[in-house]
């Protein structure tokens, strides 16, 4: 395996992102459909809502010159009107509340895990070089059928990295909003794909990957 240069990829190339994979894994017809574009613009986003919440929340948050301790959770609930209605804006699903006091739930667990998740990133990002929600697109040479070179080009978007000094990647982190303690199990290979693809980018493997899941009893993994 080796990385090969962006510019002019042969027209066989293979674009692989991490939520293909999955998709093709756990259903190949769905997959099918999803991979022409024809995913519906009313579909429910309700059951990952709370966690595209706590992802903006933090990426809002590091984004800031001084993030300071209790801003996200002091911001939750602008957050997550806006995302409802960006949602929307943009066909990527609609929230279809259960019922009248679902969304107060939601505000409500969502100010719980990000609380929960202020001390996780004091600890382990904010005091390196970080980078939150950088896409990336990624070209790598493999040996195809018969031995015969094969281009895949890697893309999808990373929720935070961390840098050495000498720019070497120190860590990937993936935020899961998740009460499941089990998660993780569906989920290793996200870290691996972005484990490829940042040794494609910098020719370095980083440190160690984690998934941070504030709300279950072993929060860092």
């Amino acid at each position: 395996m080796t990385a090969a240069p962006v510019e002019s990829l042969p027209p066989d190339t293979l674009r692989l992102s991490w939520s293909r994979i999955r998709q093709y894994r756990e259903c190949k017809a769905k997959a099918g459909l999803l991979s022409r574009g024809l995913k519906s613009p009313v579909a429910d986003a309700r059951n990952w809502f709370p966690g595209t919440v706590a992802d903006r929340c933090m990426g809002d948050w590091l984004d800031l010159d001084d993030p300071q301790p209790g801003w996200m959770a002091a911001h939750v609930d602008e957050i997550l009107d806006r995302e409802e209605v960006v949602r929307k804006e943009t066909g990527d699903g609609v929230v279809k509340w259960r019922d009248r006091g679902d969304k107060d739930r939601v505000r409500a667990w969502c100010k719980d895990c990000v609380t929960r998740l202020e001390p996780i990133l004091a600890e382990r990002i904010l005091p390196y070089a970080y980078e939150p929600h950088s896409r990336f697109k990624v070209p790598l040479t493999i040996p195809g059928p018969g031995g015969t070179p094969r281009t895949l080009l890697l893309t999808g978007e990373t929720d935070l990295r961390t840098w050495h000094a000498d720019k070497r990647p120190r860590s990937i982190d993936d935020l899961k909003a998740t009460e499941d303690t089990g998660y993780w199990r569906k989920v290793t290979g996200q870290l691996v794909f972005y484990e490829i693809a940042t040794w494609g980018m910098t020719g370095h493997w980083p440190d160690v990957s984690t998934l941070i899941q504030p709300m279950c009893p072993e929060p860092v993994l």
